[in-house]
């Protein structure tokens, strides 16, 4: 039942009008991701975000309002879903490998841009520097399509067979590195800028 006021509901004294968990949506900070899953349907709304302490993770609710529904919202500066990478791998193969996953936290049309630097050293001699600006795109069934990726000044490597790609996934991006069947280090830093849709569709 609904009860009406007509003034803004105020404290007798130093203490709050209402706890986080006594509210419908809006944010919420628990113990775990158990407690998370353990909120009322009744308290849940799209959007609503919830902080879990023991791993300092920030969630995001869909659409679905199940608990298959919570989103991470990957940390970092700037607007919704921004984030700073710096990341290091070791390889000692040929093969693609993921240095650093981007989760795509839009649920509508979004654009993500990539400015970032990826650098490489062989143990016994050897490295390579790319630097490299990519964006991708969200359509509002939440395929992610890549748009432009270009590799600024160089890039420098020592083995032509050094690389660096992007792998799309179906909820993300993979920054992958591609090395030589050697031991080398690899370090990845820079941002992930990110922009959704805040309008209707005309």
């Amino acid at each position: 039942m609904s009860i009406g006021v007509t003034g803004q509901l105020v404290p007798l004294g130093s203490f709050p009008v209402a706890a986080d968990d006594h509210l419908n949506g809006g944010f919420r900070s628990v113990a775990d991701t158990t407690a998370r899953d353990a909120i009322d349907e009744t308290f849940r709304k799209d959007g609503m975000r919830v902080w879990t302490q023991d791993d300092s993770k920030l969630w995001r609710l869909g659409p679905g309002l199940t608990n298959g529904d919570w989103i991470e919202v990957p940390s970092g500066g700037g607007g919704t879903g921004d984030v700073t990478i710096n990341a290091t791998l070791d390889t000692s193969i040929n093969n693609p490998a993921t240095i650093h996953t981007y989760t795509v936290v839009a649920t509508g049309r979004a654009v993500i841009a990539y400015d970032v630097t990826v650098t490489t050293i062989k143990t016994f001699g050897g490295s390579a520097n790319f630097r490299i600006a990519a964006t991708f795109e969200v359509d509002n069934g939440g395929t992610i399509t890549e748009k432009n990726v270009t590799f600024m000044n160089g890039p420098f490597r020592d083995d032509p067979a050094w690389d660096v790609v992007f792998n799309i996934l179906p909820s993300g991006i993979e920054l992958q590195v591609v090395g030589i069947n050697a031991l080398q280090r690899w370090h990845a830093v820079g941002y992930i800028s990110f922009v959704d849709r805040l309008f209707p569709e005309a």
